[in-house]
């Protein structure tokens, strides 16, 4: 699967993400690592790490933050929800 990234400078990067193995690209839990992360527009080897860097801190922010808001949101509201009904099953049974 090949991506594309827009740096600040306007310059645009293509990459690909290559795990091992292969499946773990559409796995909740799988941890994305720089190494992950392929460049196959041709930079110089100084800019490399910098630019995989940049792509993978944008993949996790996106990635990761509404994930766990959405999680721990629901699950707070689940618990006071189920102990507001105890207390009224309770006071009146």
């Amino acid at each position: 699967m090949q991506m594309w990234h827009k740096r600040e400078n306007g310059t645009m990067i293509e990459f690909t993400i290559v795990t091992d193995p292969p499946e773990a690209l559409y796995w909740m839990t799988y941890k994305l690592k720089v190494s992950d992360i392929r460049l196959i527009t041709k930079v110089p080897k100084e800019d490399k790490t910098h630019i995989r860097r940049e792509i993978h801190e944008e993949i996790v922010a996106r990635e990761r933050a509404p994930h766990t808001d959405t999680v721990s949101k629901k699950r707070k509201g689940t618990v006071r929800d189920n102990a507001k009904a105890r207390r009224k099953q309770q006071e009146t049974g």
